[in-house]
Parts: structure tokens; C-alpha cells; sequence
């Protein structure tokens, strides 16, 4: 599609940014008297009642609601699929798990997804994987022949983690959009160096490292795997060598440090998109900039569950969009 067709796409998000939680406002968070006094203060911030909703689906809602809004004006809609995919993946393991123990998925299901869970479940129920999508069908295919014949549900896991990685980067090159599909990729190499660095703290097997990572336009799977094998420092030599040296001083900070490092380079490739007045790049970025807010949000009320203090919660909280 062409730029221009954004135009009144991009003029709607750049009124809901406003709207979005500045440094000031995660400032006034950290400095909160506890957890109830947190949960006021967001109520103020227009987040709705955390304590009546229940905090984990009243952040849920709120970037459910970030994409109801982008999908909503977006004049191509499949172009946002690559950013909610993930959702679709863990249904297929909800579906797939639940109907093998013989039990109802429904309270499982998450929303929004690229395609309809009832049509995953008929596709199931019949063995008729012609009904979902290209990207989908043999997957769905051959997990369900996974757990059937080994009834190994972290063979399942690892499977659908990988796929749901590299369905993102096929959705994004299908929009065609070059903001995408540069931004899908770099999620995919981000999860794949968080999956090497967990393989390397559970002392993982070639076979299994190998079975993990996702197809990579931005790193060599062999090479981070030989890496994971070779211990912390060959991982983070190869981490620099490709150029995420971020990642590589994080990891020796510990893992808490690494997730932050690799959601704040996320947010500064996203960044520029503030500046952009056409284009399907400042949706997308909105997205990112209201993922980010909930996952600081979420990181400042358990840490205010868990009695730590303001320095410690500021070590942990994410690079902002605003």
C-alpha cells in the first residue's frame, strides 16, 4: 500500500500518544508508598481499577485496547498480523494440549489472534489442516503428531515457541512493508539470543539448542549454537561479533539485566517512528510503546509486592516511547 493511505491512521495514534505514561508519571510509580498506593495512582493514570479487574487482565486489556485502536484504522489490517501472532501459537498449544487431556481450552485462549481459535480447534477435531492459513497448517499438522506420539509436552513447546518466532517474520515480509519486516527480524534474533542464553543456564544439548532456535536472516544458527556449547564467554564473543554488543555486557550482569537490554533496543529501532508522518511504521511503534509501558507497570507492582526499593525498580524498568 501506499504511505499516503496511512495518513489518517497515523493522525488517530498520534492523539491516543498523549495518552500514553510519561517518565514523570513511572517516576511517580517508583515513588509510590507500596503496592495498594501503585494501584491508586494508575487509577488516576486512567488504567482501569486494578484491584476490581485483576492486574494481570487489566494490563491485559490495555494492549488488547492498543491494537483494537491501530487495527481499527489501519487501512490494511494484515499488515499488523506479524505483531499478534504469537497469541495464535500459544492457542495451537492450548487447543492442541487440551483436547489430547480431554478438557475445555476456552479460559485459555488469549485475544486478539490471526486466526479464529474455533477454526484451530475444527482443524484439529477433523484433522482438516487445509482450513488455516499457509503459515499454520503444516505446523499445526505436525505439532498435534508431536504430542500424540511422544506425549512430550516441552518437545511440544519448543516446537511452537520456534514456529510462532519465525511466523512473525513471514507475516511481516508478506505486508511488504520494509519498517516491518527489518523490526520481525530483529525480534527473531532477539529471541533466538534469549533462548541461547537459557539453553547455556540449563546445559542444553546440541540437539535440543538446535531444535529451539528460529531461522535467523540476522545471525548463523550453527555459530550460536557452537557458542551456547563453548560457555558464557564464546556466547557473548559471538553476541559482539554480530553486532548486539549491548547484549553481550548485559548477559554478565545477569538475566534480569539481559530482558531489559533486548526490550529497550526493541523500543529504540521503534523510536525514529515518532518522526514519521505516514506509513504503517508509527501503528506499529504504538504497539511497542504501550507493550512496553505494561511490562513496566507490571515490573514496579511486583516489585512493590516484593518490598524492593525505588533504585532497585528504576534498574528495572523499560526505555519509554514518550
Amino acid at each position: 500500500m501506499k504511505d499516503t493511505e496511512f495518513a489518517y491512521a497515523v493522525a488517530r495514534i498520534r492523539s491516543n500518544e498523549a495518552r500514553l505514561l510519561s517518565t514523570a508519571s513511572i517516576e511517580t510509580l517508583i515513588n509510590s508508598q507500596g503496592y495498594t498506593d501503585a494501584l491508586k495512582i494508575l487509577s488516576d493514570l486512567g488504567y482501569d481499577n486494578l484491584e476490581s479487574v485483576g492486574e494481570e487482565k487489566a494490563l491485559a486489556n490495555v494492549l488488547r485496547s492498543a491494537f483494537e485502536l491501530i487495527y481499527s484504522c489501519a487501512p490494511d489490517k494484515k499488515c499488523l498480523d506479524f505483531l499478534i501472532v504469537r497469541n495464535d501459537f500459544h492457542n495451537i498449544k492450548a487447543l492442541i494440549k487440551c483436547m489430547v487431556a480431554g478438557i475445555d481450552a476456552e479460559k485459555l485462549i488469549l485475544s486478539p489472534s490471526v486466526i479464529d481459535p474455533q477454526v484451530i480447534g475444527e482443524a484439529l477435531q477433523k484433522k482438516d489442516y487445509s482450513l488455516l492459513p499457509e503459515f499454520a497448517s503444516e505446523t499445526v499438522k505436525r505439532a498435534y503428531e508431536l504430542i500424540t506420539t511422544t506425549m512430550d509436552g516441552q518437545t511440544l513447546e519448543v516446537f511452537l515457541d520456534r514456529k510462532s518466532i519465525e511466523a512473525s517474520v513471514i507475516l511481516a515480509k508478506q505486508s511488504k512493508d520494509e519498517f516491518s519486516i527489518a523490526l520481525a527480524n530483529l525480534m527473531c534474533a532477539v529471541a533466538d539470543i534469549k533462548i541461547a542464553l537459557r539453553c547455556l543456564k540449563t546445559n542444553k544439548d546440541e540437539a535440543f539448542i538446535m531444535g529451539a532456535l528460529a531461522d535467523c536472516a540476522l545471525l548463523d544458527k550453527d555459530r550460536l549454537c557452537e557458542a551456547v556449547l563453548s560457555g558464557e564467554d564464546a556466547l557473548c564473543a559471538y553476541v559482539k561479533n554480530i553486532g548486539f554488543d549491548v547484549f553481550a555486557d548485559s548477559i554478565k550482569k545477569g538475566y534480569a539485566a539481559f530482558e531489559k537490554a533486548c526490550d529497550d533496543m526493541l523500543m529504540e529501532r521503534v523510536k525514529h517512528a515518532k518522526y514519521q508522518c505516514l506509513g504503517i511504521a508509527p501503528l506499529v511503534a504504538y504497539y511497542f510503546a504501550v507493550d512496553a509501558q505494561v511490562k513496566t507497570v507490571r515490573i514496579i507492582l511486583s516489585c512493590k509486592k516484593n518490598g524492593l526499593n525505588n533504585e532497585n525498580i528504576r534498574e528495572r524498568v523499560r526505555v519509554l516511547y514518550v
